[in-house]
């Protein structure tokens, strides 16, 4: 995988970057939140950009939390419209160190890609 492809583009997106794997579902990227106590979050933005093929935008995901990064807690899920610049999955505010993105599918290219994450 070049580097302009890799997840850690996704927390600090670059004008030419944007993470990119091969459409073998599912995916998962799993993030670490920052500081040594479980940080409150409530929703997960996830972005496209110009220059993703639309059919290798990821479709469908599924948002999960963890205190340990072993037992996982889906918090919600949401569809990424291929038309839209960005998906914003809501849910009831939670204290956690570890958020999951796990993509299950995509508009049906032979990789999935996404150009952004936001974690609030």
């Amino acid at each position: 995988m070049s580097v302009e492809h890799r997840a850690e583009v996704l927390v600090q997106p670059a004008a030419e970057s944007y993470w990119q794997a091969t459409a073998n579902f599912p995916q998962h990227i799993v993030f670490q939140l920052p500081g040594t106590k479980p940080s409150t979050i409530t929703k997960v933005v996830l972005r496209s950009k110009e220059g993703i093929d639309t059919l290798q935008l990821v479709k469908d995901v599924e948002v999960l939390a963890s205190l340990d990064n072993k037992r996982w807690h889906s918090l919600a899920s949401g569809t990424f419209i291929k038309t839209q610049q960005q998906l914003e999955i809501r849910f009831p505010a939670g204290n956690y160190r570890f958020v999951k993105v796990k993509v299950y599918s995509n508009w049906g290219g032979t990789s999935v890609a996404l150009a952004g994450i936001a974690i609030e």
